[in-house]
């Protein structure tokens, strides 16, 4: 939990708190604080799992990794994620939440065709150990990789881009399956499959494991990426490379790939319309480096997506 100098920590028996205006503890301020749970989720009979965040605020949940509750914004609401194949056993599970203003409040519901709707207990979550670190993601600091983690730097279509990042576990703890992944973005949206899981090439958790993933990429100019990993505990990798404001370049096809689009023109079709209006409700908030992040959203190119671009799209829209 945060926003004090010195994060606050401490175990939930569920989650299902309702602060009012207040906020989990006294040395956090009543607004603008972010709290992440991480642990295992025990699934005591293989099906199809969908899990519900009751909210004031936003809220992301992950499953083994994998991002299957995304509702990062103001408000109150319920969010229901896809019915979502669990075998029997444990699985990682991380939650995040914000509260910007106002009251605060947040709940993790699960239901199944043998599970009735209902708040997570704790007979079935267990708390990372006592003193667990978080993964980290690094540069490999191999050659052609010194500088970023991709290489090459740009080609074609039929260049095999080649993405490699170190996964450094001071506990030891291997990734959980399907992690470390690479999300590669293209104007700031991920491709189709996005993310991909790695693969491991060499060493281990402790000393550094290098994993490695092969890309050819579609037509494009401007790929983006970033990592994300969980450790076999739940807990999250608090951080991943930048690419050092290096992006990969495949050649394009032709001016409606390489010229600049027209301002607000953000989907590339030739017209300021609604499904502009979309893409930077997507990425509203974002700042480069967030999975959000779509450059031809930032209409004033100042590194933010907010309400002055949507008023200069909506600017060009009426023109």
């Amino acid at each position: 939990m945060s926003n004090p100098t010195t994060p606050v920590t401490k175990t939930d028996a569920t989650v299902d708190s309702d602060w009012g205006s207040g906020s989990p503890d006294p040395a956090i301020t009543a607004d603008n604080f972010f709290v992440r749970w991480t642990g295992a989720l025990d699934v005591a009979t293989a099906g199809d799992y969908t899990f519900t965040a009751v909210a004031d605020g936003g809220v992301r949940l992950w499953i083994d990794g994998n991002l299957v509750l995304d509702r990062w914004e103001e408000g109150s609401a319920a969010s229901n994620s896809q019915p979502i194949p669990l075998a029997a056993g444990s699985h990682a599970i991380t939650m995040e939440y914000f509260d910007g203003a106002g009251n605060a409040e947040v709940q993790l519901r699960w239901s199944s065709s043998t599970v009735p709707d209902t708040v997570i207990p704790t007979n079935v979550l267990t708390p990372p150990p006592a003193g667990a670190h978080a993964p980290v993601l690094a540069w490999t600091g191999e050659a052609d990789y010194t500088a970023d983690s991709i290489h090459p730097q740009d080609g074609t279509t039929a260049t095999v881009f080649t993405y490699r990042v170190k996964y450094i576990d001071a506990d030891g703890n291997l990734p959980a399956t399907g992690s470390p992944r690479v999300h590669i973005l293209d104007q700031g949206v991920e491709i189709a499959g996005s993310p991909f899981g790695m693969t491991l090439v060499s060493g281990t958790p402790t000393a550094g494991a290098i994993y490695t993933y092969p890309a050819l990429l579609p037509v494009g100019v401007d790929y983006t990426h970033v990592f994300d990993a969980v450790d076999a505990t739940g807990l999250r990798a608090v951080g991943a490379p930048s690419l050092d404001g290096r992006t990969p370049v495949v050649a394009g096809d032709g001016p409606n790939v390489q010229d600049a689009p027209m301002a607000g023109d953000i989907d590339r079709s030739g017209r300021v319309d609604g499904f502009d209006l979309g893409k930077l409700a997507i990425s509203y908030g974002s700042q480069p480096g967030g999975l959000h992040w779509n450059d031809l959203s930032d209409l004033q190119n100042n590194g933010v997506i907010d309400g002055t671009d949507l008023d200069l799209l909506v600017d060009a829209f009426l023109q």
